[in-house]
């Protein structure tokens, strides 16, 4: 920050590190990392795991970080990692729903399904490019567009487990996204069905709805009967079950989207309960 202006930002933890540094690589040889959030302190650390080496990490007057070790061999600091590393890491320097790509001049250009709108209002105040979309949601068979190898957008109107893993769900514009050649990661864009995709070369990904069934305390043989069951089950007025996930503790079933919400919404939704005879 400079000031109340966002001049940087790392990208939300994804679980093995922050999206936005696709460096900091957990894998390495050198460093070993720690992410803490819960109730009580939010703290990232890392360590060399070579003890013989002397780290250095510099904070400089224009807000830039870099971290340094020292050769003992050549007798020089060596880099370890900086930020910003380029242009593209500038906060919101692409707009609204525009994503910085540092290999392919301009660097600024529209996501799928968007078009420059260079006086949409909302940008970050130095930003000079944004984005609106060129066909509105009619949220009736939308679309998602899948993006591979991204900076995941601002987190500040979004949801997302805080322990990195899961699903991370974006509200309003896209701001500060980006493309990386290598460690990015997948986001999906939500477009009107109505707009042709497979003119910008990605993939179209149908809506789903899913069922988190972590808290339901049902064992791994009853949670196999349910989708046994449900799976068999033909009939024009239910919802076909497309398939299921198992992740430790995490059971999830997948069914066709159900755009009028499930039949558990309106029976146990506490904003819409209402006395029932």
């Amino acid at each position: 920050m400079q000031g109340s202006v966002m001049k940087l930002r790392s990208g939300p933890w994804n679980g093995i590190r922050f999206s936005g540094m696709p460096d900091l690589n957990p894998n390495s040889t050198n460093i070993y990392d720690t992410y803490v959030f819960d109730r009580d302190e939010i703290y990232y650390s890392y360590k060399l795991h070579n003890s013989s080496i002397l780290p250095r990490l510099v904070l400089t007057q224009d807000g830039s970080v870099k971290s340094y070790n020292w050769i003992n061999r050549s007798q020089v600091w060596e880099v370890l990692l900086g930020t910003p590393a380029d242009t593209c890491d500038s906060y919101g320097i692409c707009g609204p729903n525009g994503a910085c790509n540092i290999n392919n001049p301009p660097l600024c250009g529209c996501l799928a399904g968007f078009r420059p709108n260079f006086q949409q209002e909302g940008a970050p105040r130095r930003a000079t490019y944004a984005c609106m979309r060129m066909t509105p949601l009619n949220c009736s068979g939308d679309d998602f567009l899948k993006y591979s190898g991204m900076k995941l957008p601002s987190t500040e109107k979004s949801w997302h487990n805080t322990r990195g893993s899961g699903c991370w769900m974006c509200y309003g514009d896209l701001f500060d996204s980006r493309t990386f050649n290598g460690n990015g990661q997948d986001i999906y864009i939500k477009l009107a069905a109505s707009k042709p995709v497979s003119e910008c070369g990605q993939k179209a990904v149908s809506e789903l709805s899913l069922r988190l069934s972590k808290s339901s305390r049902q064992g791994l043989s009853e949670f196999k009967n349910e989708v046994t069951h449900i799976a068999k089950l033909q009939h024009r007025n239910l919802v076909k079950l497309l398939g299921y996930c198992i992740q430790e503790d995490e059971m999830i079933l997948i069914y066709q989207f159900m755009l009028n919400k499930s039949l558990d919404f309106f029976i146990f939704c506490l904003t819409t309960q209402k006395p029932y005879i």
